[in-house]
């Protein structure tokens, strides 16, 4: 029996406790690589979102709930911001981040631009540079962190994703590391993305001002003649009561079309869209036609007209945008007859 139990002690035992290491490691492993599958298809599922604020939220559920850690936030930076601004955060974070706010100085952000990198900050040796280290034992302090991760693209820190402890204390593996390093990776590469399409956005709006500011001299300059006679008239004395009603109404519409054209130029330069409303096209028609109506008839050019009745043609469009569109197409028509010594000009 003596020999028996002994057997047992020194044979059993530790078979015992070696297949008890094996069952726990295989069922440990197995929860390991739930995780990780479900992390390594977050990527793909982010590709699909369009906004930034909507990728933080799936990014930060998605790590919660694989990895069983306490609460994630995840910090953004702004092309013109000086500092990171949580922009989602759950679980324990909830409740601490909203209103914490890192400098793009911060002698962390500043390391993790150099050289990316997953800090476990339990792994954390004190030989770092000094400061480093204690912006980083500062972070820990004040917001309970176990894992800073750096959403970065060429060295260019976009954002970072803050990790608070696991539900049950264990080490961090370095499958679990490299995972997330490639999340944000990927991260950092679709906030690059979007910054070059923004920026080749903007770049195509420059040209396109450069070229309407090339044009404006061009539309504004008929307007300004009756402006420039009324401006005379007055440095001559003239008084504005003895001025014809035809040139009074010349000048008002002239000086409400200059409006127009810089309102538009306004509006384009800030993507914003005209008012629509329901107009009148034949009014539209009539208004672009008393403007060119001296010019034509100096050139012998006759108007052949096939209007429809008045509210017959209601369409809903901006009015000034359409005048002057038909203001282009009676100005290039006139021009293009300046070469005939008669020319006749038909809107149907």
């Amino acid at each position: 029996f003596a020999f028996s139990a002994s057997a047992l002690v020194f044979w059993g035992v530790p078979k015992l406790k070696v297949l008890s290491e094996h069952i726990v490691e295989g069922v440990f492993r197995r929860e390991i690589n739930t995780a990780l599958a479900e992390l390594q298809a977050l990527p793909t599922e982010l590709s699909e979102l369009g906004e930034i604020d909507a990728i933080a939220q799936v990014t930060a559920d998605t790590i919660k709930s694989s990895l069983g850690v306490s609460g994630v936030a995840v910090y953004h930076n702004d092309e013109f911001s000086s500092e990171f601004r949580c922009i989602y955060s759950s679980g324990s974070f909830s409740r601490d981040v909203n209103g914490y706010k890192i400098l793009t100085t911060n002698p962390v952000v500043e390391r993790l631009s150099l050289r990316p990198e997953c800090l476990v900050l339990n792994h954390v040796a004190d030989d770092y540079r000094e400061a480093f280290y204690k912006a980083l034992v500062l972070l820990k302090n004040d917001l309970g962190l176990t894992v800073v991760v750096p959403i970065f693209a060429s060295h260019q820190i976009y954002g970072l994703i803050f990790l608070g402890g696991t539900d049950q204390p264990r080490p961090w593996s370095e499958e679990e590391i490299a995972t997330l390093f490639n999340i944000a990776a990927q991260i950092g590469l679709n906030m690059r993305a979007r910054d070059f399409e923004r920026r080749s956005s903007e770049i195509d709006k420059l040209v396109a001002l450069g070229t309407m500011a090339a044009g404006l001299s061009h539309e504004s300059r008929n307007p300004l003649v009756s402006i420039q006679t009324f401006a005379s008239l007055l440095k001559k004395g003239k008084s504005v009561e003895k001025l014809p009603d035809d040139f009074r109404e010349v000048l008002v519409r002239d000086v409400k079309r200059i409006e127009s054209i810089v309102d538009g130029v306004a509006s384009y330069s800030k993507n914003q869209k005209g008012r629509k409303a329901p107009i009148d096209i034949r009014e539209v028609v009539e208004s672009s036609l008393r403007i060119y109506e001296q010019a034509a008839d100096a050139q012998g050019i006759e108007w052949k007209l096939t209007l429809p009745r008045e509210g017959e043609a209601i369409v809903m469009a901006n009015f000034d945008q359409m005048v002057q569109v038909f203001n282009n197409l009676i100005e290039n028509a006139i021009q293009a007859l300046a070469v005939r010594a008669k020319g006749e000009i038909e809107i149907d």
